[in-house]
This record gives C-alpha cells, sequence and structure tokens, in this order.
C-alpha cells in the first residue's frame, strides 16, 4: 500500500512538472504579460501594446551599446512602413544593485520621447533568453506571438532584411496582400 501510494504520488509530480515545463515554454512564443516602468517612472503594461506590430530591443548594459544602430537601421530600411510599427526598448537591470538603482537611470535618455523599460528582475531577458553583450530583437505580431527572435551586435546586411522582410509581411493588411497579388 506505501509503495503503491509513492507510486502514485510520483507520477501526480511529474506530470504536474510536465505542465509547468508545457506551459513556460508557451510563454516564450507570446508577449509576456507585464507591468514595467521607464527611466521617467512612467507605468507599462503589456496591454499597452496589444493589437500591434511589435519590434522589442532587449540589452544588458554592454548590448546597449548596439540598439541605437539596429532601431536606426531598421526603421530606415523600413521607410513608409515603420508608422505600421512600434518600438518596445527593455534594459536588463538585474545585475544593478538595489543601492544604486536611482543614480543609474540618470544614465539614460532625457528625452521623454526616447523612454526604455527598466526590468530590474530580468523578466524579459530571462523569458526570451537574452544573449549577453547583444542588441536581442524580438518581433511580434498583432496577436502578440513571436514571429522572429535574433541576437545582433555589428550591422549585418542580411540580418537586417530578415528582420525588415518579417516587418514588411506583419504590417501588410489583408486588403494590401490582396491587391499586391493582383
Amino acid at each position: 500500500m506505501i509503495c503503491a501510494n509513492f507510486t502514485f504520488r510520483l507520477h501526480i509530480f511529474l506530470f504536474s512538472a510536465l505542465l509547468l515545463i508545457g506551459s513556460s515554454l508557451q510563454a516564450q512564443n507570446k508577449l509576456i504579460s507585464f507591468e514595467l516602468k521607464d527611466q521617467f517612472d512612467t507605468t507599462y503594461t503589456h496591454q499597452d501594446f496589444d493589437d500591434q506590430v511589435l519590434i522589442a530591443v532587449l540589452s544588458d548594459k554592454k548590448g546597449s551599446d548596439y540598439n541605437e544602430r539596429w532601431s536606426l537601421a531598421i526603421l530606415d530600411s523600413l521607410g513608409e512602413d515603420s508608422d505600421e510599427v512600434r518600438f518596445l526598448p527593455v534594459a536588463d537591470m538585474r545585475k544593478v544593485p538595489f543601492f544604486v538603482r536611482g543614480l543609474v537611470k540618470k544614465f539614460f535618455p532625457k528625452d521623454p520621447e526616447v523612454w526604455i523599460l527598466l526590468d530590474w528582475k530580468g523578466q524579459f531577458a530571462k523569458t526570451y533568453e537574452q544573449v549577453e553583450k547583444s542588441c536581442n530583437i524580438i518581433l511580434f505580431d498583432r496577436n502578440s506571438e513571436v514571429v522572429y527572435q535574433t541576437a545582433v551586435t555589428e550591422i549585418d546586411e542580411t540580418e537586417l532584411s530578415t528582420i525588415v522582410d518579417h516587418l514588411r509581411l506583419l504590417t501588410k493588411s489583408p486588403e494590401r496582400l490582396g491587391s499586391a497579388t493582383d
């Protein structure tokens, strides 16, 4: 009886563990639920980005060196389609000690148009397996599904072209796609 009870509990435990693993893997394919503040203490949530083609740009301190050049290259390459996408810049702040957080925020851009979400717990970095010392770019469709993910440093024309091609497909409305094939 004791052995059967132990076996039953073991099966329940293993089944529960498989469910948890499956649900965490599934979360990587969608935009996570979040509530984060930027350097100006404005709060943003995942709901602020509903029904939008989204370009998440994640990095740690060393990877942030590449964020602006990639963001500008993407915008420049998209041309008039750039109005159809929205950027979600996220700084991985896990390694910043709590007692210098206020000081560190002062190193971020002062222009309110250039806001960056400060992810003190590394929620994005953990979920999307951020590559350190790189600009991590994740493209989401209007349903908040991950369509493409890459980690980049210096501008690479092939990678840039791949990103832009994905974005052009995502920004086309069904009407525009239909007329393009006629």
